[in-house]
């Protein structure tokens, strides 16, 4: 039976996660930060350009959407939080980005949050 779920090298090339899109940071400049609603169990790590925002209204207040357009040109909308927006903030449209997840931390009140390294190509 034929399934219509993507693979593994499917999702990378959506994403720009593979290893070699990975492979240098020369030219990056990094921002660790906390948590984002993203299926990043899905995958780990995107790229692409910055194409802008967007704001929405949730149960917890205004929040940003921030799109990225992929290499192959998918779009991916990445949830606002106090980290990405500050990034994001310094960040030019047309601008190239790339996010990983890196895994949960603790905050100083105790709280577990999903951390990630956000990185935009340098000017």
């Amino acid at each position: 039976m034929a399934t219509n779920e993507p693979t593994k090298d499917d999702l990378n090339e959506i994403f720009g996660s593979s290893d070699e899109d990975w492979s240098d940071d020369k030219g990056w400049e990094t921002e660790d930060g906390s948590s984002l609603s993203w299926d990043f169990k899905v995958n780990k790590r995107i790229a692409g350009v910055y194409t802008g925002n967007r704001m929405v209204t949730t149960k917890f207040g205004d929040r940003a959407i921030y799109t990225i357009e992929t290499p192959n040109h998918t779009r991916v909308d990445v949830w606002e939080t106090a980290m990405l927006k500050r990034a994001f903030e310094k960040t030019n449209v047309g601008q190239r980005v790339r996010i990983e997840y890196l895994g949960k931390e603790q905050t100083e009140k105790g709280q577990q949050v999903n951390t990630f390294k956000f990185q935009r190509e340098t000017l």
